[in-house]
């Protein structure tokens, strides 16, 4: 455990290391973002201590990242750009060595012959159960975990799984932060009960697993109201590049609720300009959601594209204006963005309040309400999962949510 000064003083020392080591400007510019952000992290949410656990934590919150340990592999490049910071910091923590290549070190994980049926068995359930890419990875690096771990205490096959074996394994990441070590027990809940389900155990171990209650936030969500979303608007300078970009950003969030994971992956294929609909695979949880685009929205995102927009060779909607060119990096950004036009609009917050991009997606859900909107049409535009049903396409009550969504072609002061 580390505290917050060690893990502060740690990242200069990084940033240092790397920028003597001549890495490009950019790279050490992504680096520096992280650790302001992780830092900001640490104080705003009062941690005494850090661990790789906290680390892991950051990862979730602030990019939507869902790993189980630093060293997993097989991300995309956005999602690897967010680990790799950490996981340099983390090596540093553990051995005070800067090492650019941490994440490499854990070796390619091989199946010993005892797991090999049961565990390929297991990652082809996964599959074709439709999970999303960040949760059948996070289960797989669970699994191979667990293997390694039983492995290493002579357990050579899955039929010789015991409750002292599992005990083993989950003592060993007792040190997890309760986030951490909750994902850890879906695992391998999900792992054993699959393995009795499926005949290779004769007992269903996952019911001795404990529970672990996962802390939420339980505040009242952050919304705005009309007003304060239409000086937010109004405050974005619509004349330059990253103005054209951020207005439509806000739009397409506050009238279809978008998470920010889902903005940054927008590709330009996603939407349907004859049919005026937006159709993306949410990052949260791997749904197929389909929600009009509005006519106001739409020509924003025109008039970016043909107007602010960088050349590139960029699938996204939205980018980076600062090369290279590529996605959006991190959420962050879009809150410091929104803060940033907050601020300029006057709009006055509480100590403490949260003002992130996800409060323009909390207000279409209020706004929704306000109308009469049935809570599982809400709960279906919003992508949240539902566990009554198991149907991949969302249904979306579109002319609701049309009626719903702020009608801002009416405010006299923005003109599309």
């Amino acid at each position: 455990m580390y505290s917050p000064e060690k893990v502060q003083q740690a990242t200069e020392k990084i940033i240092t290391a790397l920028g003597k080591r001549q890495l490009k400007e950019n790279s050490i510019h992504q680096y520096r973002l992280h650790y302001q952000e992780l830092n900001a992290y640490i104080k705003n949410n009062e941690i005494i201590s850090v661990d790789e656990g906290t680390l892991l934590e950051f990862l979730r919150f602030q990019y939507d990242v869902h790993i189980s340990n630093l060293h997993a592999r097989g991300f995309d490049s956005i999602a690897g750009g967010h680990i790799r910071p950490l996981a340099i910091l983390n090596w540093y923590l553990v051995t005070g060595e800067i090492d650019s290549r941490a994440r490499v070190r854990t070796p390619p994980f091989i199946c010993p012959e005892g797991f090999y049926d049961s565990y390929n068995a297991f990652m082809n359930y996964l599959d074709e159960k439709g999970l999303s890419h960040y949760t059948i990875h996070n289960y797989r690096e669970t699994v191979q975990q667990m293997i390694r771990h039983m492995t290493a205490d002579g357990i050579e096959s899955t039929d010789m799984i015991s409750p002292a074996g599992i005990l083993s394994f989950l003592t060993a990441f007792e040190h997890f932060s309760t986030n951490s070590f909750a994902y850890l027990l879906t695992g391998t809940r999900q792992y054993l009960t699959f393995l009795f389900s499926n005949g290779f155990l004769d007992e269903d171990f996952s019911e001795a697993l404990p529970r672990v209650k996962k802390p939420r936030y339980a505040g009242i969500p952050h919304t705005w109201s009309k007003e304060e979303l239409k000086a937010i608007l109004n405050a974005v300078d619509r004349m330059s590049p990253t103005g054209k970009r951020d207005y439509a950003i806000l739009l397409l969030v506050i009238q279809t609720g978008f998470r920010a994971a889902d903005i940054r992956r927008l590709k330009l294929k996603d939407i349907d300009w004859k049919n005026h609909k937006v159709r993306i695979i949410t990052a949260k949880n791997g749904q197929e959601l389909e929600l009009p685009l509005l006519e106001n929205t739409g020509w924003a995102i025109i008039d970016y594209l043909q107007n602010g927009r960088p050349e590139t060779d960029c699938d996204c909607v939205f980018t980076r204006h600062i090369a290279p060119y590529g996605p959006i990096g991190s959420t962050s950004g879009l809150d410091f963005a929104l803060g940033r036009y907050i601020i300029k609009a006057g709009i006055k917050l509480e100590k403490g309040e949260r003002h992130g991009i996800h409060t323009l997606r909390n207000s279409l859900a209020k706004n929704m309400l306000d109308v009469g909107a049935p809570l599982p049409i809400i709960s279906q535009t919003l992508g949240h999962q539902n566990v009554n049903t198991t149907a991949i396409y969302l249904k979306i009550d579109l002319e609701g949510l049309r009626k719903c969504a702020l009608d801002i072609s009416e405010w006299d002061e923005v003109q599309v």
